[in-house]
């Protein structure tokens, strides 16, 4: 099989955060063979519509660079779209690019929000990979003391509308539930996160708290697990669209553990093997869950030493390699009939 990837160049290439998966990794241990062209390239290997198999746009918001590869879409030749940000339901739905597509590719299982692209796209397929793969060259235990008692880390005050997508509808119902009031139209996306962040800053005096610029990314990969793994809980949150995010991963695989709630598709994996909090909690269960969690350093390092493994054996890139070359496979024997996994 012969699969075209086109990437965009600043998001899978040039910044220096972490991105899903390792695309150069996949080239070089796929059993496909792999084509990688980034949206700053011009693409001149294209001559038949029989040169590749399937062609995948991975992109964040939307499909961007559709005009510029227009003529992909009449090659007769499956195009995928795998965004970062599928959250964003009406702004991809609108786009003319991935109303053209044969299919959505989703980094991670998320039923609710993928249950929405179904039900607005009934003759595409939607696929979900197992998760957001992790480096494990890079995330992994350095066997550094634990200097810190919680580490914060990543966006915390990122507001936008509420989509009219599964996983935001359930949120703003539970909300409304708990709160007897409606929920504002524009929220933060990170609402656990930033709860979080003020509870444990008020209560400095009582942790050693290590915070992380939510906006300038100059602790990336090795240096950012090195700080996780001096950490005995690193904050980890589903957001609003109740999605993995690569911070559950980084984390696990940095043998650190995971202080947050659970994305509901995920209750297997990470169910007894984080130190669960919600944004439904008060103040003080949340405090005393965290201190019941700190006070048995025992019983934390077993957890966290679980979720490591885990980590290295079903999440790495090595994990994400096979995943997708199933994934590929599988989508060349599924035809544009109405289909969810």
């Amino acid at each position: 099989m012969k699969l075209l990837f086109i990437l965009d160049s600043f998001f899978f290439r040039d910044r220096t955060i972490v991105i899903p998966m390792c695309f150069s990794h996949y080239k070089e241990n796929s059993k496909h063979q792999v084509l990688l062209c980034y949206t700053d390239q011009v693409l001149t290997t294209l001559g038949t519509d029989t040169d590749v198999d399937l062609i995948v746009f991975f992109d964040v918001d939307t499909l961007r660079s559709g005009n510029k590869y227009s003529f992909l879409f009449n090659l007769n030749i499956p195009v995928f779209v795998s965004s970062i940000d599928f959250f964003y339901f009406k702004n991809c739905t609108d786009c003319k690019w991935i109303q053209k597509c044969t299919g959505l590719l989703h980094f991670g299982h998320a039923s609710k929000l993928l249950g929405s692209y179904k039900d607005h796209f009934p003759n595409k397929i939607i696929r979900s990979l197992s998760g957001r793969y992790v480096n494990t060259g890079r995330f992994r235990d350095y066997k550094l003391d634990k200097k810190y008692d919680i580490l914060i880390y990543g966006s915390r005050k990122h507001m936008n509308m509420i989509e009219n997508h599964g996983a935001d509808q359930a949120y703003k119902l539970k909300w409304e539930s708990h709160h007897g009031k409606p929920l504002p139209a524009n929220w933060n996306f990170y609402p656990l996160r930033e709860r979080l962040y003020h509870i444990l800053v008020k209560n400095k005096n009582k942790y050693k708290l290590r915070v992380l610029s939510d906006e300038v990314f100059d602790t990336t990969n090795e240096k950012l697990s090195e700080v996780i793994n001096s950490s005995w809980l690193t904050v980890a949150t589903r957001a609003r669209a109740d999605i993995p995010m690569a911070k559950y991963f980084e984390i696990g695989a940095s043998y650190s553990g995971i202080l947050g709630n659970i994305p509901s598709d995920y209750e297997d994996v990470f169910k007894n093997n984080v130190v669960e909090v919600t944004e439904w909690m008060t103040d003080e269960e949340i405090l005393s869950t965290i201190d019941k969690a700190l006070e048995d350093k025992q019983k934390l390092q077993e957890m966290i030493n679980r979720m490591g493994e885990r980590m290295h054996t079903d999440y790495s890139l090595a994990a994400g390699t096979r995943d997708m070359d199933k994934a590929f496979q599988d989508i060349l024997k599924v035809d544009k009939s109405p289909g969810f996994s």
